[in-house]
């Protein structure tokens, strides 16, 4: 029930932004509103609701963007975007934040962040960082610090198409799980050895096809036998289609 509300969100989402004329765009060029952290939470109740805001948040603290995933929890920046659930934001914050490593959870269940400009240099760790944002339609440009992206895009049924997976990432557990929309991903990074660290990292992305999944040449031959098994989710096992479906999952993958 929960994965279906997801979807009806994102379907009336778009259905509203075409008589609203508001559009959930694909681009990184904007131009943002200079808006304190301090003054965020007043800001964002004034603005209007039908059109996408881009705000450059400053002031920003490592605190602000570290939330508590074991507790359901975004963090403190997430809350006053969630607060103002109606309103759609794209958000900008700083390159580099003194002692950040850590935004696991920053923006766990906001349902209305259509992008994030940039992760600053130096974070490590993104786990659960966009879980639940239906209208998330691309990845973020990620600083090759990045190591784990656990649950990091699970849920976002309207995400398409990303950045390149870092090269020092070790953990993508489920991290686009249900990403219902998900069109294309390229991995810098080498397939973990630990078959925990990838598990259900497919499950449920029925619209990957045909050399959508870029990988390093070392990894196709265990990406096509292994992560095949992730894609299998999104199949019917009870469907006369099921094997056929399983032997064209493994032509997803193709090398970088």
């Amino acid at each position: 029930m929960k994965k279906m509300n997801k979807i009806y969100f994102f379907v009336i989402l778009a259905v509203l932004a075409m008589f609203i004329g508001c559009t959930i765009p694909t681009s990184y060029v904007h131009t943002y509103k200079r808006v304190k952290y301090a003054e965020l939470d007043s800001y964002l109740e004034k603005i209007t609701e039908g059109r996408v805001h881009y705000i450059n948040v400053t002031g920003v603290t490592a605190a602000d963007l570290k939330g508590d995933a074991v507790a359901g929890n975004c963090s403190p920046l997430g809350e006053k975007i969630k607060n103002a659930s109606s309103k759609l934001v794209g958000i900008k914050i700083p390159k580099k934040i003194k002692g950040l490593t850590s935004m696991e959870a920053c923006f766990l269940g906001c349902e209305n962040v259509v992008d994030l400009a940039n992760i600053p240099k130096g974070v490590t760790d993104i786990s659960h960082c966009f879980e639940d944002d239906v209208v998330l339609r691309e990845l973020p440009p990620m600083p090759k610090s990045i190591e784990n992206m656990d649950s990091c895009f699970s849920g976002c049924v309207g995400l398409i198409k990303g950045q390149a997976i870092p090269k020092n990432v070790k953990n993508l557990k489920s991290c686009f799980a249900n990403c219902y929309s998900l069109k294309s991903v390229k991995f810098n990074c080498p397939i973990p050895g630990d078959a925990t660290l990838y598990q259900y990292i497919f499950e449920e992305c029925n619209s990957l096809k045909e050399k959508t999944i870029k990988v390093q040449a070392g990894d196709l031959a265990k990406c096509q036998e292994e992560l095949t098994l992730q894609l299998m989710f999104a199949f019917n096992p009870g469907s006369s289609k099921y094997a056929s479906q399983v032997e064209a999952a493994k032509t997803y993958f193709t090398v970088k």
